[in-house]
């Protein structure tokens, strides 16, 4: 926090400093972030964080070049075929902005290299290409570490965001505007924030919760992700949610639910709009978390093209 900026980042991250002040921007120039998967939205939080100057990017995917990667702008297309995404992205990363340091994490994108990926020397962790189960596999480890976690999930049109921070505290502008007042933001784990009473949702939550619900409990149930041939059993889970009799009358959509169920199952790819939108919030709220400044999202974000909304829930049992 003592560290001074450089003359070079003085003059390269003016105009944020004119934004966030002095204080955000070294704390910024100080973090250690982890990005695990190199789909598009790996590819746009990793974009935006090099550019707003986080002190080190490390990236993990081990996939070789020649497989598609859709929505990865930041693998060229000379990119040689034997070397890796991590490579690629981090050779484009460092060129972006050379003030900063890129780092690439040895380790395959499966659960055995995920177990294997050393995160004690980063402060936080964004978390890609993974499903439920291996997201809550990770949270653990985050939790047993004290590493902050941000896990985005991309299903064609959506785009999910869990994210647990443990205990967090964090600074904002008092109601005079001129003085700050700390505040402390306590985060559920995944299987809380995926077992909130049906009796607290309303027609105001957005229907992607009870989609992704019905999605984690599959996976719990049958240790994989689902496919569009399981859209049976993940609409017979989520009948049985959205029947609960602890569900108040009209508190929910329920064609609306099921349709978007449908719709999740059906479309397996990836939609470049929806992985930067999702990529933009990420990034802006990594830098809260590891500048301390502003509240960041807490604990779920939900974004869908079908309804053009970015959505915010605070899921907990």
């Amino acid at each position: 926090m003592n560290a001074q900026l450089t003359t070079d980042e003085s003059a390269v991250y003016d105009r944020q400093l004119r934004v966030w002040g002095l204080e955000v921007q070294q704390r910024l120039n100080s973090a250690k972030i982890l990005i695990i998967g190199g789909n598009g939205i790996a590819a746009e939080v990793s974009k935006n964080l090099t550019l707003a100057g986080a002190g080190l990017v490390a990236i993990a995917d081990d996939t070789p070049c020649g497989q598609d990667k859709p929505g990865n702008f930041l693998i060229s297309d000379d990119s040689p075929a034997t070397s890796t995404v991590a490579e690629a992205c981090a050779c484009t990363l460092q060129a972006m902005n050379p003030l900063i340091k890129v780092k690439v994490e040895a380790g395959p994108h499966s659960d055995t290299g995920l177990k294997d990926l050393e995160l004690e020397q980063y402060d936080t962790v964004v978390a890609t290409d993974m499903n439920f189960l291996q997201i809550q596999d990770l949270e653990a480890r985050c939790i047993r570490l004290k590493k902050q976690l941000f896990a985005c999930l991309l299903r064609g049109a959506f785009g999910v965001t869990f994210v647990n921070l443990n205990s967090h505290s964090y600074r904002e502008k008092a109601a005079d505007g001129q003085s700050f007042e700390s505040k402390t933001l306590i985060y559920s784990n995944l299987e809380g924030a995926m077992s909130c009473p049906v009796a607290k949702l309303n027609k105001r939550t957005h229907p992607l919760y009870l989609v992704s619900r019905a999605v984690y409990h599959f996976e719990l149930l049958n240790k994989r992700s689902a496919t569009s041939m399981d859209l049976p059993s993940l609409q017979e889970i989520a009948a049985k949610l959205f029947k609960s009799d602890e569900v108040p009358p009209n508190a929910m959509y329920c064609k609306a639910n099921l349709d978007l169920l449908e719709a999740w199952a059906s479309h397996e790819g990836v939609l470049a709009p929806v992985a930067a939108i999702l990529g933009g919030v990420v990034a802006n709220h990594v830098i809260r978390a590891v500048s301390f400044e502003g509240p960041p999202i807490k604990n779920m974000f939900y974004f869908s093209l079908f309804d053009n909304l970015g959505v915010v829930e605070d899921m907990h049992v």
